[in-house]
C-alpha cells in the first residue's frame, strides 16, 4: 500500500479514538471505541488456545476493524440502535472500504462478508467478544454511570451469542456473578420517573407517567427498557400524553418494578450522549464524503470495468464472456 494510501486510511480510523461510547472507564471517563476494539483483540489473543479449531488470527482482524463505520455515524446505543442506524453504518463503511487499494479492498470486503453472515466459528468468536467486553467494561464503571435498565440487560446481553461456545458461556456466566456482587454492594437507583395506573386488564396495562410529554428519542429508550422484562410483548407509547400501553405474559409486578426503575435523570444523560456524538455526521457526512475522493475512485474503477466488459463482449467467444461475467459477479459480492 502507498503512503498516501495508508495515511488516508489513517486519518479516517483515527477518528475512534475521538468518538466515546455509553461507558465509562474505571476513571471515570467514557471510554472510546478505539479502546473497546483493542480489548477486544487482546481478548481474542489471550483465549487462543481456547480455540484450536479456529482461525484467531483472523479473529483478531474482526475485532480490529468491526466498528470501523462508527468513524462516520459515532457510537449508538444497542438499546437505542435501529435498523436504520445500522444500515446508514454499514453504507458508510462498504462505500469507504470501495476506495481501498488491492489486495486490502478484497481482505476487508471478505471479512465484512464473514462477520456479518454469523456462519463460521470466527465470526460467532468475534460478535461473543464484543459483547462480552462491553458487559466486562460496565461492570469496571460506577454504577453511577449506569442507566436503569443495564442492571437487566448485564445479565442477559451475550447469553445467545456465546451459546455456541462452552468456554465463552463459563466465561459469561462468571461476568455475570461479578455483576450481581457489584449491584449487591453498591445497590439500584432510588429515582424514578413516576407513574399512575389508568387502566387495567388480564395481561395487559396502561400507564401515565409523570412528564409533560414524552420525547422521540426518550420513546425508544422507554420500549426498549420495559421490554427487558420477560414476558412482556407489547409495548406503545403515546408521546403527547406521555402514555404507556403494556401487554405482558408475566407476573404483573414484574411490570411494576420496571416501571418503579425509570430514571429520569438517565433520559437526560442519553439525550447528552447521542447529542455528543452526531456531529460526526456533520463532520464525515455521506454526501461530503462522496464528493471528496470516493465519487472520483468509484467512477475510475467503473469506467475501467465497463471498457473491459464491452471489448470482452466483442473479442471472446460466447462461452469465454459467461464465464468472464461470472467471474466478475463473484469479484462485486461486496461491492
Amino acid at each position: 500500500m502507498n503512503p498516501q494510501d495508508l495515511l488516508s486510511i489513517l486519518h479516517v480510523a483515527e477518528k475512534l479514538k475521538c468518538n466515546t461510547r455509553h461507558c465509562d472507564t474505571s476513571s471515570g471517563r467514557r471510554e472510546s471505541v478505539a479502546e473497546h476494539s483493542w480489548r477486544m483483540s487482546l481478548m481474542a489473543m489471550l483465549i487462543s488456545d481456547e480455540f484450536p479449531e479456529a482461525d484467531m488470527n483472523k479473529v483478531i482482524r474482526m475485532c480490529i476493524i468491526h466498528d470501523l463505520g462508527e468513524a462516520f455515524t459515532g457510537d449508538i446505543p444497542t438499546f437505542l440502535k435501529t435498523d436504520e442506524n445500522m444500515a446508514k453504518e454499514d453504507e458508510f463503511f462498504n462505500l469507504w472500504v470501495a476506495t481501498f487499494p488491492s489486495p486490502a479492498r478484497e481482505e476487508f470486503q471478505d471479512l465484512l462478508y464473514e462477520m456479518d453472515a454469523q456462519e463460521t466459528v470466527e465470526a460467532k468468536i468475534y460478535k461473543s467478544l464484543d459483547k462480552l467486553e462491553a458487559v466486562i467494561q460496565h461492570d469496571e464503571s460506577s454504577l453511577d454511570s449506569w442507566l436503569p435498565l443495564e442492571y437487566d440487560l448485564q445479565l442477559t446481553y451475550a447469553t445467545e451469542t456465546v451459546a455456541f461456545s462452552d468456554y465463552l458461556t463459563r466465561l459469561k456466566e462468571e461476568v455475570d456473578q461479578w455483576t450481581r456482587r457489584k449491584i449487591a454492594e453498591e445497590g439500584r437507583p432510588k429515582q424514578s420517573v413516576g407513574y399512575t395506573v389508568m387502566h387495567e386488564g388480564r395481561g395487559n396495562m396502561r400507564v401515565r407517567l409523570h412528564m409533560k410529554k414524552i420525547e422521540a428519542w426518550q420513546s425508544d429508550l422507554i420500549k426498549f427498557d420495559l421490554k427487558t422484562v420477560p414476558g412482556v410483548s407489547d409495548v406503545v407509547i403515546y408521546e403527547s400524553t406521555a402514555g404507556v400501553s403494556i401487554r405482558y405474559t408475566c407476573p404483573r409486578q414484574a411490570v411494576i418494578n420496571k416501571l418503579n426503575s425509570l430514571d429520569p435523570a438517565s433520559l437526560i444523560t442519553v439525550r447528552e450522549f447521542l447529542d455528543e456524538n452526531r456531529d460526526n455526521e456533520e463532520k464525515l457526512g455521506l454526501d461530503e464524503f462522496r464528493k471528496r475522493k470516493l465519487d472520483a475512485d468509484l467512477k475510475k474503477r467503473m469506467r475501467i470495468r465497463m471498457v473491459t466488459e464491452a471489448a470482452a463482449d466483442m473479442i471472446l467467444p460466447e462461452p469465454v464472456q459467461l464465464a468472464y461475467h461470472l467471474y466478475q459477479l463473484i469479484t462485486l459480492k461486496n461491492m
